[in-house]
């Protein structure tokens, strides 16, 4: 154990004088644990607080080497493939781990034949999967058709930004129909899944639970189905009567094509959202208002100025961005990109989808129609914080250190968000726009949310020779900590959502 463990190692000791290392783990590390799971759930005690007595129950448990049947049951975690992001994973398997289960972590994106080989060795209670992402997330429902064609009879249970609890019961029905018999269960966040997992565990409640997820799985898709609105399908010049002005002043940019550069991490942290960071990045969420000020005050800006002047001594942030100014014109769902105003030859077409009914917007209708004559001005940017915070991530959490690792997590996601915005406040300064003109729209978001699209963006700007940014497999950008993003100077533009972008 760590030096200054020592009056922990001292009463484990003590405990171990008059009981088992089974005795120590079940009657005093794991309630201790649940208690603080519990006063997290009740708003008392924030996320990275709770990690950090996770990290002294793994360490105490390690120290004092319970039977394995000391553990509660067993659950198999991964991420699939094209996923690069793993803190999510990493939480869950931190805090089943210190409530008493044992978990086989597959790692991040993990084959779904690798998932369904391990359900079959190691005959586990539940199986847990994880998406941040969109694209990941469709490999869910074929994982779990996989497990039912080997016979496999192990609930799963799924979470991640990318879905809902709808996704989740859709999941659990196999294309033929039968619901997936173990059971598929949508967990909001890791004590869900921890809720999920005790119950499957439980003799007396295992059965019940899963009857309901997949009575609840038939349902929904009984709904969805009812609920589908057959119509005309759509052609590419189908927008809404008017739809937005033709006639904007298309700015002039200062220059064409892509430049990069290096900002000043200083400069960048002025755009941080510290509401995002501290109440969702860090886990803040739970606290009353004024908890939430207390612990702001106390914890939050105290731990961000102690990571940021690491960042910057350590350099385990940088700030990297290209950004470039391309000529382009309207056709139909597809906007045609030129070099600049005088090319006539097409450098590639970014497609985006029409909403099917309501305004029937596309981001293309933004633009100066092919038809014009007139070459209308985007906006491609691309920013990255660079590799060196994902192995910081890693390493920390190969140590141990799992409250920091949250932290520098949470700084990381903050801080390519605010990236992102100061490299687009310079674009509208570029262009000269009026306040609050100039609105920026990232690939996998409503708007727009095929992810592919960004396999033609990223040779435009030049950004795997210019700043390291590549795609995985499933088009999600890598490194983790960045984003891609277009710009629309038209006054009009707005955010809105084309139904089924979602999953």
């Amino acid at each position: 154990m760590d030096p200054d463990a020592v009056d922990i190692q001292r009463l484990l000791d003590q405990a171990l004088a008059t009981r088992s290392p089974d005795a120590v783990v079940g009657e005093i590390l794991l309630p201790a644990m649940r208690s603080v799971v519990a006063a997290h759930a009740d708003g008392e005690v924030i996320l990275p607080h709770v990690l950090a007595s996770a990290e002294i129950v793994q360490r105490a448990t390690a120290y004092v080497r319970p039977s394995a049947s000391a553990r509660l049951g067993t659950i198999v975690v991964a991420t699939l493939p094209g996923d690069v992001h793993h803190v999510g994973k990493a939480l869950l398997v931190t805090i089943l781990s210190a409530c008493g289960y044992s978990v086989a972590d597959l790692g991040s994106q993990a084959p779904v034949e690798e998932i369904v080989q391990a359900a079959v060795d190691l005959r586990p209670d539940a199986i847990g999967l994880s998406a941040l992402l969109v694209s990941t997330s469709r490999q869910m429902p074929v994982c779990i058709q996989q497990l039912d064609a080997r016979g496999v009879q192990v609930p799963v249970l799924i979470g991640g930004a990318a879905i809902n609890r709808a996704f989740g019961r859709r999941s659990g029905v196999l294309p033929d129909g039968r619901p997936y018999e173990p059971g598929v269960f949508y967990c909001r966040d890791v004590f869900e899944g921890l809720a999920t997992l005790d119950a499957l565990v439980d003799p007396a409640r295992r059965a019940a639970q899963i009857a309901k997820a997949r009575g609840e799985a038939v349902a929904e898709l009984g709904s969805a189905r009812r609920s589908a609105a057959p119509g005309p399908r759509l052609t590419a010049s189908e927008s809404a009567p008017g739809g937005p002005r033709g006639d904007v002043t298309v700015p002039r940019p200062p220059y064409w094509g892509a430049r990069h550069f290096v900002a000043d991490l200083r400069d960048v942290w002025r755009d941080l959202d510290r509401n995002t960071l501290f109440r969702y990045h860090w886990g803040g969420y739970r606290a009353a208002p004024d908890q939430f000020q207390r612990l702001v005050s106390d914890v939050f800006e105290p731990q961000l100025a102690s990571l940021c002047h690491a960042a910057l001594v350590e350099h385990w942030l940088q700030a990297f961005v290209v950004s470039g100014y391309f000529a382009c014109n309207a056709d139909g769902d597809s906007l045609v990109v030129y070099a600049d105003d005088a090319s006539r030859s097409e450098l590639t077409r970014l497609n985006f989808p029409r909403q099917p009914d309501g305004e029937r917007l596309c981001l293309a209708d933004y633009f100066r129609p092919l038809a014009s004559g007139e070459r209308d001005v985007v906006v491609l940017q691309a920013v990255t914080t660079g590799p060196r915070a994902g192995e910081y991530i890693d390493r920390l959490q190969r140590s141990g250190d799992y409250a920091r690792m949250l932290y520098v997590s949470g700084l990381a996601a903050a801080t390519a968000e605010a990236l992102a915005e100061y490299a687009h406040n310079l674009a509208r300064r570029d262009l000269a726009l009026e306040a609050g003109q100039g609105l920026r729209f990232s690939w996998g978001y409503p708007a727009c949310p095929d992810l592919e699209e960004q396999r033609k963006v990223l040779p435009l700007l030049q950004a795997e020779a210019h700043i390291g940014l590549t795609l995985s497999q499933s088009c999600n950008l890598d490194p983790e900590h960045s984003t891609a993003a277009i710009i629309l100077h038209h006054a009009e533009a707005k955010y809105f959502a084309v139904r089924g972008a979602a999953a």
